[in-house]
């Protein structure tokens, strides 16, 4: 029996897109073999290992991604791929800084990830945090003195920090607030809280403790705290 040429067109065609699609399922498993899933970043893409002291997060008003600092042996600033084209990570000096950059081509909000995880930042030692419109996450931190100031409806997640001397600055319409149920006992607080902004540190046991604040500023902390407070 005689296969009219479109059929036999048509069976080479569906052959040809079998083996295509054969060949591309092979091409991404053994990309994805080569994938450490032990690898807390590997969908992150290390943009720096040079080392700093001060961190300055500037980010946008529709770009709600969020910066994770942990404690690390050595120095690394890791981005997302997904987002790597929203930051830029550039340096001043001994200071570190990335910026959320608002892409023209994506309109709607919805499609900035929504407090996501965008850039990691690993350091053995740091000296400042600063924050413009921006979302910063302290993980982990162990740094005898530390300055952290957030400006611009910036918001500070503080999960695990050991400081001596804690300075922390909080302009209008700004928060930090400690998240964990570990105490936290500090020597030497200082915390400037501008109107509408707020503190929340019930788990902050310090032994001096010098606190400025507006009428309309919010703070809540513990009976220790309290008694902390020196009179200026």
């Amino acid at each position: 029996m005689n296969i009219k040429l479109s059929t036999k067109l048509l069976l080479g065609l569906s052959g040809i897109l079998i083996i295509m699609m054969m060949i591309s399922a092979f091409s991404v498993k053994s990309e994805f073999a080569k994938i450490n899933l032990k690898d807390p970043y590997w969908d992150f893409e290390k943009i720096s290992n040079k080392q700093f002291k001060h961190i300055k997060v500037i980010g946008q008003k529709d770009a709600t991604g969020k910066v994770n600092i942990i404690e690390n042996k050595s120095f690394a600033v890791n981005v997302s791929k997904k987002w790597s084209d929203d930051v830029k990570v550039s340096f001043e000096g001994d200071t570190l800084i990335v910026r959320f950059l608002l892409n023209p081509a994506k309109i709607r909000m919805e499609e900035y990830p929504n407090y996501e995880n965008i850039v990691t930042i690993l350091c053995p030692d740091l000296s400042s945090i600063k924050g413009e419109l921006a979302n910063i996450k302290i993980d982990s931190l162990n740094q005898d003195k530390l300055k952290i100031e957030a400006h611009k409806i910036t918001s500070i997640d503080i999960r695990k920090l050991n400081s001596q001397y804690l300075s922390i600055n909080l302009d209008k319409n700004s928060d930090c607030e400690f998240r964990t149920d570990i105490l936290y006992k500090i020597e030497n607080l200082e915390a400037n809280v501008a109107s509408s902004a707020v503190l929340k540190m019930r788990q902050v046991y310090p032994n001096n403790f010098v606190l400025n604040t507006s009428d309309n500023s919010i703070i809540e902390m513990n009976g220790t705290a309290l008694k902390a407070i020196k009179k200026l």
